[in-house]
């Protein structure tokens, strides 16, 4: 019994609150005061106690190494800070003299471009003051030149005056040259409806009957493709490849022809060419349909369109669709050589 009065009553008071929290606790010590063992009991609250004091003094050992490492970090940290603001400061300094250097150097360049500004100036008001010299002699000089011209024209005055009088009977000449010329434009006038109306209604003739001789240029070895004799396109139609309202636009082509290109541009390929006197837009969409069909009978296969003249429309548009132009002039150039 002397040893529990030893116990303090802070460490009772924490024994109470063990037993509070610790049901395993308040168990053991039910069944101790219920086997009226007091002596026991007084062994187990020592030994509690000593556990308790032992816990408590391990706890405050804890939170004074807490302490101790926290006041150490925060010690470090505040020497890491400190010398951070030291660097950042420093650097500024730097940055500052720098920038200092730099607005120097800057003043200086600009006082020397100020200085280049001016003497520039100067020379040009000197370069200027001497062209003005040169101007006013140059008119000077110009007017006693055109005293001459006066003086030389007055002299021409005179011999134009006889030329007038010869020309008065050119012009009695002329007039019936004139005469002449109007009955013969008149026949050219009747002459140039007739051939384009021959160019206009016959050039899809000539080239499906003479494909050679108007391709021969761009290729080489021309051989006209009639369509609906070939043994290819009838196997695409029965493999549905083509179909039927494309079979019929497909033979209205102006002419198929296989080709060997010229230049090294390629193996030997199939051409659908549209024909027409004034190639238009028309004739360059016919062109790249009807080939875009026989391509898949014939992979690789080109539009093309021939003709004497190709609007600027219709040679933007083949361009855009790589359709093969054939023709040399613009409609403009032909429309001009007309007015001429």
């Amino acid at each position: 019994m002397m040893g529990a009065m030893d116990v303090t009553r802070a460490t009772v008071e924490e024994f109470l609150e063990l037993l509070r929290k610790d049901p395993e606790l308040r168990e053991r010590a039910r069944e101790i005061i219920v086997a009226a063992d007091w002596e026991r009991v007084d062994r187990a609250i020592e030994r509690m106690a000593a556990e308790i004091a032992a816990f408590a003094a391990e706890t405050r050992a804890h939170i004074a190494e807490v302490e101790r490492t926290t006041n150490t970090r925060f010690n470090d940290m505040t020497g890491k800070f400190e010398a951070l603001r030291n660097e950042m400061d420093r650097r500024f300094e730097a940055t500052d003299a720098k920038i200092d250097a730099l607005r120097t150097d800057m003043n200086q360049r600009f006082e020397a471009a100020d200085a280049k500004v001016e003497g520039l100036r100067t020379d040009m008001i000197q370069r200027f003051e001497a062209a003005d010299v040169k101007v006013e002699g140059l008119r000077t000089d110009m007017n006693q030149r055109f005293e001459q011209v006066d003086q030389r024209f007055e002299q021409v005055d005179q011999r134009f005056e006889q030329v007038d009088q010869r020309f008065e009977q050119v012009d009695q000449r002329f007039e019936r040259v004139e005469a002449r010329l109007d009955s013969i434009e008149k026949r050219l006038a009747r002459v140039e409806g007739e051939l384009g109306n021959l160019t206009g209604g016959q050039i899809e003739d000539r080239l499906s009957h003479e494909p050679g001789k108007y391709l021969g240029r761009p290729y080489r070895k021309v051989r006209k493709i009639i369509v609906s004799e070939d043994a290819e396109v009838d196997a695409a139609i029965e493999a549905g490849v083509l179909s039927e309202d494309e079979y019929q636009d497909v033979l209205r082509a102006d002419v198929v022809v296989r080709v060997t290109p010229r230049r090294g541009e390629g193996s030997e390929r199939v051409v659908v060419v549209e024909a027409s006197k004034v190639v238009d837009r028309g004739d360059v969409e016919r062109a790249a349909r009807r080939a875009a069909l026989l391509g898949r009978v014939w992979p690789g296969t080109e539009g093309a369109v021939f003709g004497y003249a190709i609007t600027a429309g219709a040679r933007e548009l083949a361009e855009a669709s790589g359709v093969r132009v054939l023709v040399e002039r613009t409609a403009e150039e032909t429309a001009e050589e007309g007015a001429a």
